[in-house]
């Protein structure tokens, strides 16, 4: 027969409470992770940045593309100019 000193038992008791703690925190943060998981307005703001960052990315390559064609009009406006126009000594 096992006889349980009340020593054992105070930390006994001590475990379950820590135990009811530990479960009571665990189902605590399951919970508002089920909550934050829910929500909808969150999403929006990521599919919204998301728009942005491929708008962002359309109008760098444009950029680029429309660079070299705008340098060789200036370009060809430049050595037109220079044929016409001769330059002050």
């Amino acid at each position: 027969m096992y006889i349980r000193s009340p020593a054992s038992a105070h930390y006994k008791d001590m475990d379950m409470d820590m135990d009811m703690d530990m479960k009571n925190y665990l189902l605590q943060q399951y919970i508002k992770l089920k909550l934050l998981l829910k929500k909808e307005d969150g999403a929006s703001a990521i599919e919204y940045a998301i728009i942005a960052g491929f708008l962002a990315l359309a109008i760098i390559t444009a950029a680029n593309g429309l660079g070299v064609d705008i340098g060789t009009v200036f370009g060809n406006i430049g050595d037109t100019l220079e044929a016409k126009i001769p330059a002050p000594q």
